[in-house]
């Protein structure tokens, strides 16, 4: 999936919980799923809904015990997400 073609496809929620599993990878290999519903502020249930719909765009695996992986493609777009959240919070000052 083409990265521009996706960042119009991703709402607010989404890139939340895209962020918030950036930010536990860096911490763990595979996070699950209760704890990325929780860093993203959503419930369990919704936070199932996203991983799936983000499976289904091919940016993220689901795997045993309700764990969530990047895609290549997925780790890529999460890359360029936080920078550009970065750059933008810097800009604000």
């Amino acid at each position: 999936m083409d990265l521009q073609d996706t960042q119009t496809l991703l709402c607010g929620k989404v890139e939340d919980f895209l962020m918030s599993l950036y930010r536990l990878s860096k911490i763990t290999d595979a996070p699950q799923i209760n704890f990325l519903a929780g860093g993203s502020g959503v419930s369990a249930r919704e936070a199932h809904r996203i991983a799936d719909d983000l499976q289904r765009m091919g940016l993220v695996r689901f795997g045993k015990y309700g764990t969530v992986t990047w895609t290549k493609a997925g780790k890529e777009y999460a890359s360029a997400l936080a920078k550009r959240k970065e750059i933008c919070y810097t800009m604000r000052g």
